[in-house]
């Protein structure tokens, strides 16, 4: 049923594969119609790494049964850690910290994310006229009348549109720094990524991250763990992966109460203390050690996979009380840290614990050591800026080991960042480099890649970034962890054996903990790397009976049809549908599905509702070009049948029939 392919061809692949598969699927068809009352399945399911958001976590924390969460020793400290205690906003704030705002609203994390025609998302960093080649695909970026539009665009050799999706973007991603992401909203508040990004560093748009390796078109859901690090508070609902609101956020970017917690009790006290003594906001600064670095790390600690605590989200995190109590992050085993990829947009912390300025301070060196949180130094300030907070440390310069003359023929600033934190190309995104926060003494340029050394073992060893203490990771977040690591990122040969220690530990907190619907799903995921799909079909169904989420719903679908299942396959998707109707490859499956029941008419319809979402999917083209032969109607008049109801949909909305459809979502 899905296809091992799916990324949409350039102009010449996509008419030969016009050519070439019609005969194919016409065969396909014939073998549906003969095998209709004992439908087999239409294509193989998913291989390990294929759409690895499939099982990834959803919003928030699904409802466990039995007792909620333990309470977390210490958060009595701080009464605006309390749940219920609510939110006031940036606006509440900067009426007695003026200075502070005015200067966090021009800070990187102060612009993370705007609305299209507000800054930083007017255009003001980036143009708003713009095209270029990739993939084979025409993309362009346009104003039309104050909204800002992307473009998608397949054509023959001679420059002719074959096919285009257009649609208009709502918010732009990132502060510009090093670049900007842009969102697309569908429906009643389904958020999807562009595949068009600009990139500052080199001044260019090009494809998003990722997209080259495979392109998601307008097609990327944003789920809410990526918004996480990139907004101030998401609304995500219950269910779907990226379903918002209304509104979808309660803050635009990262908010003052990020860092410092809700502010209600702060605000109504008017900044005093309460009768107890207790701060009514949180001051990470006057945080010890691991509590302050808990603020920087609920974003700035990647990690290899991180896994929501039993009955909690990380979106439930206060500042003041252990990140880890929320979420387990697992890094790399140390002693193989240089076998995964050096350079990671949030690899800061795990770069940073390992550098002798950390080691060497006990651990008292943290992001604010060097970082103002509320202020980016101008770039006539930065060298003086970030050589001051050395010199705190390291003293005098004449404590290096290089004298001035050696210094300065290296960097004429006498930058120190310029020899011990140089730029590095962050491998997973393009055109972008972030400074390297190991601080090494020295780097030695890189040398051409040695042959591969004999590892003692061939599997990557997962551990707790933090790893002791009352909320220690349990062994089943060591075992969602392992799942999800083997199905998303382990390399084919270590990924049995992941998720054969993933099975066995998981099999173990179900036996105790029957009602947690993560680890049910993550030994969904285990069992399909190990290609058992009887067990993950079942562990999917024990996951769905408490949380029917849209993943969960998903996977079920497609491992009955692969095993042939089609009616329940059928049935889970109308689930899938209904919790998201936006995402144009769920009415492509839809379409496979009814074919294969030999519903052609509804399958057209699936076919048709695709192509409305994706006008670029060359296979719902052909699919659909095959139905409507067996319906015996042409392509040219179903094509008028569409504009006619077209025609009729805009005169219903807008009271004429002369009205002009825009950007499509």
């Amino acid at each position: 049923m899905d296809r091992p392919d799916r990324q949409q061809p350039g102009a010449a692949r996509w008419l030969y594969r016009a050519l070439t598969t019609a005969l194919g699927l016409m065969m396909l068809l014939s073998v549906w119609l003969i095998a209709r009352p004992s439908p087999r399945p239409a294509g193989p399911d998913r291989g390990p790494g294929e759409r690895a958001s499939s099982l990834a976590p959803t919003s928030g924390a699904p409802a466990v049964d039995g007792e909620a969460p333990a309470p977390i020793a210490g958060a009595e400290r701080f009464p605006n850690t309390a749940p219920g205690v609510s939110f006031v906003g940036d606006s509440a704030c900067v009426g007695c910290h003026d200075e502070i705002g005015r200067s966090y609203a021009e800070h990187p994390m102060g612009r993370s994310l705007a609305p299209i025609g507000s800054p930083p998302g007017d255009g003001s960093g980036w143009p708003t006229e713009a095209a270029f080649e990739a993939a084979g695909l025409h993309y362009a970026v346009s104003l039309r009348d104050g909204a800002l539009v992307h473009s998608e665009t397949v054509r023959d050799p001679s420059g002719v549109s074959l096919a285009r999706a257009e649609v208009e973007v709502s918010y732009a991603l990132g502060s510009g720094t090093r670049g900007v992401s842009f969102l697309i909203e569908r429906g009643d508040g389904f958020l999807y990524q562009s595949p068009i990004s600009w990139y500052a560093q080199e001044g260019r748009y090009d494809l998003a991250p990722g997209y080259r390796r495979s392109n998601a078109h307008f097609e990327r859901p944003i789920p809410a763990d990526c918004l996480f690090c990139h907004a101030g508070r998401v609304q995500p609902v219950d269910g779907p992966v990226n379903r918002y609101g209304p509104p979808a956020f309660l803050d635009l970017a990262i908010s003052c109460e990020r860092c410092h917690g809700p502010g209600r009790l702060h605000v109504d006290s008017l900044g005093l203390e309460d009768d107890d003594g207790h701060p009514t906001i949180v001051n990470p600064s006057d945080l010890e050690p691991p509590l302050r670095e808990a603020v920087c790390q609920q974003c700035h600690l990647g990690g290899e996979v991180r896994v929501a605590r039993l009955g909690r989200s990380p979106i439930d995190y206060r500042p003041g009380l252990p990140l880890e109590a929320f979420l387990a992050a697992f890094v790399r085993d140390s002693s193989q840290a240089d076998s995964g990829p050096a350079h990671e947009a949030v690899g800061h912390t795990e770069q940073m614990v390992r550098s002798r300025c950390y080691l060497g301070s006990g651990g008292q060196l943290g992001c604010t050591s060097c970082h103002d949180p509320h202020r980016r130094p101008d770039p006539a300030d930065r060298v003086a800026f970030y050589r001051s907070r050395c010199l705190d440390c390291h003293g005098d310069p004449s404590s290096c080991s290089l004298d001035e003359a050696d210094r300065l023929a290296r960097s004429p600033e006498d930058d120190c960042t310029s020899c011990h934190m140089p730029p590095a190309s962050l491998g997973d995104i393009a055109h972008t480099a972030q400074t390297l926060h190991t601080i090494p003494r020295q780097v030695a340029p890189s040398p051409p890649p040695p042959a591969p050394a004999p590892r003692r073992s061939d599997r990557t060893r997962l551990v707790a970034f933090h790893s002791g203490g009352e909320h220690a990771p349990t062994p089943r977040d060591r075992g969602i962890a392992l799942a999800r690591f083997a199905r998303e990122k382990a390399a084919p040969a270590e990924a049995p054996a992941l998720a054969r220690e993933a099975v066995a530990v998981l099999g173990t907190a179900l036996t105790s903990r029957p009602d947690d619907p993560d680890a049910w799903e993550a030994l969904a995921l285990a069992y399909q790397v190990l290609d058992r799909p009887v067990e993950a079909l079942r562990a999917l169904e024990r996951g769905i009976a408490r949380h029917p989420s849209e993943t969960a719903l998903d996977a079920a679908c497609l491992l009955n049809a692969r095993l042939g299942r089609f009616d329940q396959a059928s049935a889970l998707l109308d689930q899938v549908l209904d919790l998201n109707p936006t995402r144009s490859d769920y009415h492509f499956q839809h379409a496979q599905l009814l074919a294969g029941l030999g519903r052609f008419a509804e399958a057209a319809d699936a076919c048709r509702e695709a192509l409305r979402l994706a006008p670029t999917d060359l296979d719902a083209r052909i699919l659909l070009s095959q139905l409507l032969n067996e319906l015996g109607i042409s392509a040219d008049a179903d094509a008028d049948a569409d504009a006619d109801a077209d025609a009729a949909t805009n005169a219903d909305a807008d009271g004429n029939g002369d009205a002009d459809p825009g950007p499509g979502g």
